[in-house]
């Protein structure tokens, strides 16, 4: 169903590891397959802790429609992720695909997400988690 991107609620997700002011920054970016919606999260290190307490942070924003929302979470093995079937437990699918570096293919920011430049929609969240912005798709 996902694939076939007729359905809203099938989400892709991964984490983005860049630079901010000499030090390192950390993003879990979440994409919506059929509408392209984009989340992008910052979180203070690419671990599993941080990744499920930004989670929970989601679920809480998104309430009793987070199942709604997120019908299936893909993501990479990566072991930012070794904790993230803890999110079936919220209604949502879990499901786990290899990381690109395993399958020898480039690491590229657009390849995992499909979706870059101005063009993109996006969704963002402040960075305290203490509301959440939606910004329409520019053309």
């Amino acid at each position: 169903m996902a694939a076939l991107r007729i359905e809203e609620g099938h989400w892709e997700g991964d984490t983005v590891v860049g630079k901010k002011a000499g030090k390192q920054a950390v993003v879990l970016s979440l994409l919506e397959k059929k509408t392209e919606n984009y989340i992008a999260l910052h979180i203070p290190a690419k671990d599993a802790d941080s990744v499920l307490s930004v989670m929970q942070l989601l679920k809480e924003e998104f309430g009793n429609k987070f199942s709604q929302v997120f019908k299936t979470i893909t993501v990479d093995n990566g072991p930012e992720f070794s904790g993230f079937a803890q999110v079936e437990n919220w209604g949502s699918q879990v499901y786990f695909r290899p990381s690109l570096h395993i399958l020898g293919a480039p690491l590229k920011t657009s390849a995992t997400t499909g979706c870059s430049g101005p063009s993109c929609p996006r969704v963002s969240i402040d960075p305290f988690l203490q509301s959440t912005s939606y910004l329409p798709l520019m053309s």
